[in-house]
């Protein structure tokens, strides 16, 4: 069901990757393997995060809205992705990155909203790991 390559069933790539997260931050707490921990943690949240955003997208119609435009049809192919490209963060945040940008180009718009930070936070939790590796491979590693 989880396809052979970069398309699938209806989230089956998706359901398959949080699986396989799971079964990797269980596999590392048995082998205490305490170092990796955060970064399977982060696989694990990270496609979580894009499922808020698409939510996010998809309850929030605005026809009207350039960003909205933009990002719904990622919404579509998030659906569809398969195994291949969930294999790895990089993969999946970098074919994701034009939802991830109109989801905060149209979440800035509701700053106001009392649920602004929940919504915020959850969209973009998983991508933190990824900022902060770059910030280390940029500013310490030489």
């Amino acid at each position: 069901m989880t396809g052979s390559g970069n398309f699938s069933f209806p989230l089956s790539g998706f359901l398959y990757k949080l699986a396989d997260s799971v079964h990797g931050i269980q596999a590392g707490v048995s082998n205490r393997e305490w170092v990796i921990l955060p970064y399977l943690i982060f696989e694990l949240i990270c496609p979580v995060s894009l499922l808020v955003q698409s939510v996010y997208l998809l309850f929030n119609w605005n026809l009207s809205c350039n960003a909205w435009k933009a990002g719904i049809g990622f919404v579509a192919l998030f659906c569809f992705l398969g195994p291949s490209v969930w294999a790895g963060q990089y993969a999946y945040a970098r074919m994701m990155l034009p939802l991830t940008v109109s989801f905060n180009l149209m979440i800035a718009r509701q700053k106001q909203s009392p649920a602004f930070w929940i919504w915020f936070g959850a969209g973009n939790a998983g991508m933190a790991e990824m900022c902060l590796e770059t910030l280390y491979r940029f500013f310490i590693l030489p």
